[in-house]
């Protein structure tokens, strides 16, 4: 009889577990649409200032507006043209940046260079309906702060 309680109770802690681990989990809708957000995610303004729209002329991104356009960036030039990044994380000889926009997220590698810090050596658009229409729009809003 005993044994059989134990059993129940364990059966029980189980079950109460895997709804807390469910409850829990982000789903693709927090992802992409900021649903959980950050407590230090900062949202971009309506307009852009003067210094950013200045950077974004001056690594031409005004005339070619692509995510590859990042590569080779310092990460001060990185925060002049897209400003403080939602998320920041950092690992040995690497840190990845994190810019939000409504459906899709820009991720920035910056790795470390002993002569110049940390540069972007690779960047990558993810979201559920990216296209190559759909990765420009999205990289558009995440530079100038408003869907395109």
């Amino acid at each position: 009889m005993r044994m059989m309680f134990q059993a129940v109770k364990a059966l029980s802690l189980c079950g109460m577990l895997f709804l807390a681990a469910c409850s829990s989990s982000p789903t693709s809708k927090d992802m992409y649409q900021g649903e959980r957000k950050a407590p230090t995610v900062q949202k971009k303004k309506d307009t852009i200032d003067k210094d950013r729209l200045a950077a974004i002329k001056a690594f031409g991104l005004e005339e070619e507006m692509i995510p590859s356009k990042l590569i080779g960036l310092s990460q001060q030039n990185v925060k002049r043209v897209l400003g403080d990044p939602s998320f920041i994380r950092t690992d040995k000889g690497v840190e990845i940046w994190q810019y939000r926009a409504q459906d899709c997220i820009l991720d920035l590698f910056l790795y470390t260079n002993r002569q110049d810090g940390l540069k972007v050596d690779h960047s990558e658009l993810r979201g559920p309906m990216l296209d190559s229409a759909g990765e420009l729009s999205c990289f558009r809003t995440i530079v100038t702060g408003r869907p395109s």
